[in-house]
């Protein structure tokens, strides 16, 4: 994988809490390339463990696609999620 290729990518991604009406996340487009760095900074409620809790596979996402290393994380069991994980 070049430094450039993409680690993390998320399209359309939305995920609300049970009982929500509005969604937690609602990420149209973001992308994140092989070695490179990212702050996740925001007030308190915003979203931010959300994130990381998509990201990491603790949680899928209701709506969209995330993948990682181009890997659909969707298609994979929970298994497999914390074996990548």
């Amino acid at each position: 994988m070049s430094q450039s290729a993409s680690l993390l990518a998320l399209e359309e991604v939305v995920f609300a809490w049970p009982g929500e009406t509005h969604p937690a996340i609602h990420i149209p487009h973001l992308t994140i390339a092989a070695a490179s760095h990212t702050f996740i900074h925001g007030p308190s409620g915003c979203g931010k463990s959300t994130l990381l809790s998509l990201i990491a596979g603790v949680i899928s996402p209701q709506q969209g696609k995330l993948s990682f290393m181009g890997q659909d994380c969707a298609s994979l069991k929970a298994a497999q999620r914390d074996q990548l994980r």
